[in-house]
């Protein structure tokens, strides 16, 4: 599955024109047309989160806040968003605002056990991609410790 398919699904549950007007959804860094490996989910994503995803083997990363929230004017890796993008191209890692078809595809058997904010629309992006019933996931909505 590319990464446009992906952006798809999303965009299909989160319309982009029903974002505010201050907000930056869609694809952020990357190549749509690339296969999405694996993703990555988080809420906010920096320098760590694209280490992260590079070391799982994720080429995609989806996170609540975008890493672009206003305009660059440049990219020179002088603040963390414009040491973020750099890392993430670099690493050929996309990242994308609001997957589990890998996860379906790799263990069919498996059971969903996520941790994010906004749980249910990652609960829903799973559920839709995989198809899979509400009682093959488990949800928690805040901070772990």
């Amino acid at each position: 599955m590319t990464i446009a398919a992906i952006i798809n699904v999303l965009e299909k549950w989160a319309p982009p024109s029903l974002q505010e007007d201050y907000d930056n959804c869609g694809l952020q860094v990357g190549n749509s047309g690339a296969e999405a490996k694996a993703a990555l989910i988080c809420v906010d994503c920096n320098e760590a989160v694209v280490l992260e995803a590079e070391r799982e083997g994720c080429n995609l990363i989806i996170c609540h806040h975008p890493v672009i929230f206003k305009g660059l004017k440049r990219l020179t890796g002088s603040t963390a968003v414009e040491r973020t993008i750099e890392l993430a191209l670099r690493k050929n890692i996309a990242i994308v605002k609001p997957v589990a078809e890998e996860i379906k595809r790799t263990s069919p058997d498996a059971v969903l056990i996520m941790v994010a904010n906004p749980l249910d629309a990652m609960t829903w992006v799973a559920r839709s991609v995989t198809g899979w019933r509400r009682e093959r996931g488990f949800g928690m909505a805040g901070v772990l410790d």
